[in-house]
């Protein structure tokens, strides 16, 4: 019983221990600095979905998902690159770093931290509604339908009932002809190749998950864990989207990649360059779904830089408007 209580005593010396060191690290990341503005929205969506403060003794939700994001918004592909990124942020660093290994690695696996991302999630999703545009508003025949942005789908009609699928002929701009079978045969035939355009302007964000937030690689081995890191990569975009227009204070848009796609669109059918979207359609692709790689580097290479309005306008804005 003895060594019991001393195994026990050691523990929670140790766990005083880290939270001396991660306290400090938190404060500096997230009081006053461009990354604290990022992750405004968190507290308020965990205020609505929490179900407790903290996932383990030392790591509490709201430090996991700002250690979660900063590891996405620096692409850094594994955790002992996080680790070690943060020691060095650490202005006290003492001999050992400031949050171990296992400590994000049981947090990042837990059941329960899961439970309470996927409803941060869900709380973001509704704040940024009220944020970002509508991207497919005003299309006709869509109404309220719910549209999704996948990589495939499964058609139980394919596999258990009579076919009952409708053939749909697009000749495009550019003189191409492209067909597109359907289960659905409410929508228009100009609208189900939009869409089909439109899913190809959505495939932007998984660039740049890919790319930009290095999710080429799971970042641990159970099937929780990888459920875990998406939904850090999906509250990562939220915020990152949210962001601009929010601290800029007024509506804005990626201006230089809109003139661009306006290029495109006024290129010749026969142009290299040009672009297979239809007249009709220009006017929807005002509002891009990638987020630009020199926001991106700004909330990279800044995002301890103290927060002010004068630095987005000073360095955020022009970032929008032409490429630097």
């Amino acid at each position: 019983m003895r060594l019991r209580w001393g195994v026990e005593k050691q523990s929670l010396s140790e766990t005083y221990m880290l939270l001396g060191r991660l306290q400090p690290l938190m404060h500096r990341l997230t009081h006053d600095t461009v990354f604290a503005d990022v992750l405004a929205p968190v507290e308020r969506a965990l205020a609505r979905v929490r179900t407790a403060p903290a996932i383990g003794r030392t790591l509490n939700m709201a430090d996991f998902i700002a250690l979660g994001v900063l590891r996405h918004l620096r692409g850094m592909a594994s955790l002992r690159e996080q680790v070690q990124g943060l020691w060095h942020l650490d202005p006290n660093a003492e001999a050992r770093v400031p949050l171990a290994r296992p400590t994000w690695s049981d947090a990042l696996a837990s059941g329960a931290c899961g439970a309470v991302l996927e409803g941060v999630v869900a709380a973001l999703v509704e704040d940024a509604k009220a944020i970002l545009p509508d991207r497919l508003a005003d299309i006709p025949g869509l109404g309220t339908r719910t549209v999704r942005a996948i990589d495939g789908t499964y058609f139980l009609e394919s596999a258990h009932y009579r076919r009952c699928t409708r053939l749909v002929t697009f000749r495009t701009r550019r003189g191409r002809t492209v067909e597109f079978l359907t289960n659905d045969f409410s929508p228009l035939p100009g609208v189900v190749a939009f869409l089909y355009s439109r899913r190809w302007d959505e495939e932007k964000c998984f660039d740049t998950w890919k790319n930009d937030f290095a999710q080429a690689k799971a970042w641990g081995k159970s099937l929780t864990a990888t459920e875990n890191q998406m939904r850090l990569v999906l509250i990562t975009q939220l915020l990152l989207a949210m962001a601009v227009p929010t601290l800029l204070d007024e509506t804005v848009s990626d201006e230089k990649a809109l003139r661009k796609q306006d290029q495109r669109q006024r290129a010749e059918p026969d142009a290299p360059d040009g672009t297979d979207r239809p007249d009709w359609a220009a006017r929807l692709f005002r509002h891009t779904s990638k987020i630009s790689r020199q926001v991106l580097r700004f909330f990279k290479h800044s995002f301890l830089k103290p927060a002010s309005p004068a630095l987005y306008a000073r360095q955020l804005r022009p970032m929008l408007l032409d490429y630097l």
